[in-house]
């Protein structure tokens, strides 16, 4: 049995999963029963803290997760005891929603319900603001959110709106960016950090909203 280390795991790339260790990246694969355990609660995601072996210079096997501080869990709708965990060890959420078409506030505390249930604080974040005719009005129907204690953003990927304050909110934070499919998550990553190159979709003309095309997990 070789020396453990420990590691921080950044990116998920299928059954491999690239560990930041203490003097550089390793790719790493699981060992003994992680690597049996399919799903569930023992599958290491990004964000875990977790203890490796090297068995090459940049190579290397999880041994262990190490406890987690929090947990972005989702819950299955048909078996609520069946749960899922995404991320690890996050110290918030950003909320991302396009800001046209008009986003359904029902929708919006959904995926408030959920960070409110997994303990974890939410920014609200309308993207896409570059395309409200009323960016005044359209702002002032979101108070509510603020007054709720939410801290809500307005941006444009586009235009840069709203990006300084955004990095300001993620400024030395482990932040999960969440939302439906076609608001410009992506777009905004990229926008905060160019050097991700994330894949954008196309916009569909009569709905107005963009394909889902982040797909990989990545801290």
């Amino acid at each position: 049995m070789g020396m453990r280390e420990e590691g921080l795991v950044i990116r998920v790339l299928g059954a491999a999963y690239d560990v930041q260790g203490p003097d550089g990246m390793v790719r790493c694969v699981l060992r003994g029963r992680l690597r049996r355990q399919t799903d569930g609660p023992q599958r290491p995601v990004i964000g875990d803290r977790v203890e490796f072996e090297r068995v090459a210079p940049q190579e290397g096997a999880i041994v262990a997760i190490l406890p987690r501080r929090t947990a972005l869990v989702r819950r299955e709708p048909l078996d609520p005891h069946k749960a899922h965990v995404i991320a690890a060890n996050l110290d918030q959420i950003v909320a991302v929603f396009a800001a046209v078409p008009e986003p359904d506030r029902f929708q919006i505390d959904r995926y408030l319900a959920v960070t409110e249930a997994n303990g974890l604080p939410a920014i609200l974040c309308l993207n896409k603001i570059d395309l409200v005719e009323d960016l005044s009005s359209f702002q002032e129907s979101f108070k509510e959110y603020e007054a709720l204690g939410y801290p809500v953003l307005f941006t444009s990927a586009i235009t840069g709106a709203g990006l300084d304050r955004l990095r300001e909110r993620l400024q030395g934070k482990i932040t999960a960016f969440i939302g439906p499919s076609g608001v410009g998550k992506s777009s905004l990553l990229n926008a905060l950090q160019p050097g991700l190159a994330l894949k954008i979709g196309s916009i569909n003309p009569r709905t107005g909203m963009g394909r889902h095309t982040t797909t990989r997990s990545e801290l």
